[in-house]
């Protein structure tokens, strides 16, 4: 019988535990965007608990456990430790399919020695083993970290923080982690926000001025602290947006709202809109002079919750997905940035997964040779954070996506285990690195499945797997190989009915893979395949091509976008 979750866990095809065990298993992570608190890290904090890793602010947990009718007293209430993990062990039977379960387990296999599952049944063991477990050197902050193979960390800073603990962990040579601090200015630009005047003054005191009085001494201050951040490492930057908005306004115009809101009064939405417009545009800029990255995480409905936000604060587990992004706006921002050539390099996030073929498009007006994928869709986030999300975001990508960043660990516990899905879907989009006998051109990548001089193209979701099969070892895979490698015009019409069935079941074995990895095709790629699959198999019983034939074949070529270097002999 097979191990509950083993080491095999999601991987469901001898290639894709090859590429996992013998490639992205032992691959650093760069931790370019997370919560982790740097301080923790600085003192090297030891857990008491399983309570305090899992529990003490994951509000993926948190919301879950609401759902199933747990008392906020468990959650974030006034319960003990042992009491709180108690009720996390009894819903977690419920989670079944859902990441939660997955990731629970994985981290408990991986960090903790327990193959077993946790239940309210197991609890007292599992409480028990983790805490005996957290008690040694080995389990503390850092030692965490390193064993989770990570290399970087960039943490979510303020503009008005010190960054004391980044400077402590810079001088502390016997951590080799970087830990860098990240740009994050959402409390300078959300001017809507009844604190926002003393979050001016407190950036005022951390600058050394008296005070700011105008949007261009908000400027003049937010420079002086870019330049600290730049000194002390950073170079990326984030924005938590509800969508990437563009309403230009003259500079006088935003001098006038600044000063009406110093004043207390109530700027109309449009007035807002046309602030936080002109601060985009301007730290735009100011990371483009920098070379730092821009993120932008948007699509998000916060804080819905008005009684338990009162109750207890922000980023506890009450936001959602917002369905309104204007696409034409972020466009139109982009383009003002690239105008005058000071669009940085920029990943775009949306928490909405109905905004990924919007992103696609938007993203291939603005590259340049400036930087390899200079814009790029980040990895699927938050409440896409899970196979499916993965999946579906990975089939609607039109950039380059052997170019593409991916979030492996992004939220406060320091070991999540959704790395291994990340990471097996960031080789199968890579392979072509690891193959080099197959040549990428960009993103439209090429399989051969030819005779006659006859070139089937099919999308990268199809092609994925293709190149997984080249490395497989298996005699089909070999064979395709050799056939890369020699090209179309050694075979022409002469290609032997050996090699043709060799193709042809190739290409069956493509589809079967397709089936157990769960990728989905769209209509173009299945008419692709189900054409090229009949002209292999009667090419396989020494049958030519037809003139039918061959126009279903080029039909079905055109209309999966792949006309460009198509030919018949």
């Amino acid at each position: 019988m097979k191990a509950f979750m083993d080491r095999d866990f999601l991987l469901e095809s001898e290639t894709a535990k090859k590429l996992f065990h013998d490639y992205a298993e032992t691959t650093p992570i760069l931790d370019y965007h997370c919560h982790i608190n740097p301080r923790e890290i600085a003192e090297d904090r030891q857990f008491d608990n399983i309570t305090q890793v899992w529990l003490g602010g994951d509000h993926y947990k948190w919301r879950f456990m609401r759902s199933c009718g747990v008392d906020e007293k468990f959650i974030t209430g006034g319960a003990s430790d042992y009491e709180k993990f108690c009720k996390w062990a009894e819903c977690l039977g419920k989670a079944i399919g859902n990441p939660l379960f997955h990731w629970s387990h994985l981290e408990l296999q991986r960090y903790f020695g327990y193959t077993g599952v946790l239940s309210a049944k197991t609890a007292d063991e599992v409480w028990k083993l983790c805490n005996e477990k957290l008690a040694q050197p080995s389990m503390s902050v850092r030692n965490l970290i390193r064993q989770s193979n990570v290399t970087l960390i960039c943490t979510t800073d303020d503009p008005a923080d010190s960054l004391e603990w980044h400077k402590k962990l810079a001088e502390d040579h016997s951590f080799d982690v970087k830990v860098l601090p990240a740009w994050r200015p959402d409390k300078a630009m959300n001017i809507e926000k009844p604190d926002y005047l003393d979050y001016v003054d407190k950036l005022a005191s951390v600058t050394g001025v008296a005070e700011i009085t105008s949007f261009a001494g908000l400027k003049t201050a937010l420079k002086k602290r870019m330049e600290f951040f730049a000194s002390m490492g950073c170079t990326v930057s984030d924005h938590a947006l509800e969508y990437v908005m563009y309403f230009p306004a003259s500079e006088d115009e935003i001098e006038e709202i600044f000063l009406k809101r110093l004043n207390h009064m109530i700027l109309t939405k449009d007035e807002e809109l046309k602030f936080k417009t002109a601060f985009m545009l301007f730290v735009g800029r100011e990371y483009h002079r920098l070379d730092w990255a821009m993120q932008l995480h948007y699509g998000c409905k916060r804080d819905n919750n008005t009684l338990m936000y009162k109750a207890l604060g922000p980023d506890t587990g009450y936001d959602c997905i917002n369905n309104y992004a204007p696409a034409p706006q972020m466009a139109d921002f982009l383009d003002a940035l690239n105008s005058t050539d000071q669009l940085p390099k920029t990943v775009l996030y949306s928490l909405n997964p109905n905004d990924n073929q919007s992103i696609g498009s938007i993203l291939g007006c603005f590259q340049n040779s400036s930087a390899v994928a200079k814009i790029q869709q980040g990895s699927a986030w938050w409440f896409n954070d899970h196979k499916k999300g993965m999946e579906e975001q990975e089939v609607q990508r039109s950039g380059a996506e052997g170019n593409d960043l991916q979030i492996i660990q992004s939220h406060d516990s320091p070991c999540h285990g959704n790395e291994l899905v990340d990471h097996v879907r960031t080789l199968l989009r890579s392979t072509h690195r690891i193959l080099g006998y197959v040549r990428l051109d960009i993103a439209q990548l090429q399989v051969i499945a030819c005779v006659q001089h006859a070139a089937v193209r099919v999308s990268a979701a199809v092609h994925q797997i293709c190149l997984a099969l080249l490395g497989s070892g298996d005699e089909h895979g070999r064979t395709v190989k050799m056939l890369c490698k020699q090209g179309l015009g050694n075979f022409g019409a002469e290609v032997s009915k050996i090699y043709a069935q060799r193709v042809a079941a190739c290409l069956l074995n493509v589809l079967k893979s397709l089936h157990h990895m769960n990728l989905a095709l769209n209509d173009a790629d299945r008419a692709l395949i189900d054409v090229g699959s009949t002209i292999l198999i009667r090419i396989s019983l020494h049958q030519s091509l037809s003139p039918v034939d061959r126009q279903a074949l080029g039909e079905a070529v055109t209309a999966d976008g792949y006309n460009a270097d198509f030919h018949l002999g």
